[in-house]
């Protein structure tokens, strides 16, 4: 995660992912091609573990909700 975005928001993003167990967290500070190259290996020695977090996770339907509240909201639907 960008360690300047505001107010951390990518590093708290992707510590909520990482919990879920469907990615690693890898800070910038402590980013460089040993800690790249761990992370590669974890996730495809435990491939089955992140696919199947994956796809256990619920769809995202955040878009479609928004316009949906939008074209309720105009009338429209």
């Amino acid at each position: 995660p960008l360690p300047t975005a505001a107010e951390n928001h990518q590093f708290y993003n992707a510590r909520e992912q990482e919990k879920k167990g469907v990615a690693i967290l890898l800070p910038q500070a402590e980013l460089n091609t040993q800690t790249l190259l761990n992370a590669m290996d974890k996730i495809l020695n435990n491939y089955d573990f992140y696919k199947n977090n994956l796809e256990s996770l619920p769809p995202n339907t955040a878009k479609q909700d928004i316009i949906q509240a939008i074209l309720k909201d105009l009338g429209k639907e």
